[in-house]
């Protein structure tokens, strides 16, 4: 491959490929939109074991639809309680714009009621995960969610 650069860089080719490769290896992405900083930290902590996953965040909805909209995230993770506006508005948002429709939209909540947990699944989301967060569910969830885009394209 011939390089871009002027001679004498050769260095910055061999730094560029490098990050190349590791910007590669981060091959899905999924955003959390949370404003509890533990449990964001706690869920930063579990994608630790998912290397092909980069995880993103916002601690607002509407910074998080801005989010959505720019990055195209294969997965959002969405908590239902946020400052500015509920996460069920995030979520009518998510569905009715017909750039982010189909990105799946994964609930986590600490409110286990079944009447919220039956409304947010019939809004739109794909599953309702309740906190405190079971590492197990939230991997198989989301691997399985990723697995599945991959069969499709």
């Amino acid at each position: 491959m011939e390089s871009l650069l002027p001679s004498g860089h050769e260095g910055e080719t061999h730094i560029l490929a490098s990050e190349l490769t590791i910007a590669r290896q981060k091959s899905h992405l999924v955003l959390y939109i949370e404003d509890n900083a533990a449990n964001l930290r706690l869920v930063e902590r579990i994608f630790e074991r998912r290397p092909a996953i980069e995880l993103i965040s916002a601690s607002h909805g509407l910074p998080g639809l801005e989010l959505v909209q720019a990055r195209q995230p294969d997965v959002v993770l969405l908590d239902v309680n946020l400052p500015d506006v509920s996460g069920e508005e995030v979520l009518r948002r998510i569905r009715a714009d017909p750039l982010t429709s189909t990105i799946p939209v994964v609930i986590l909540s600490a409110d286990a009621n079944y009447r919220q947990l039956q409304l947010l699944l019939e809004a739109g989301a794909v599953a309702y995960l309740t906190k405190p967060i079971d590492i197990h569910d939230l991997l198989h969830t989301v691997d399985g969610l990723i697995q599945g885009q991959n069969r499709q394209s």
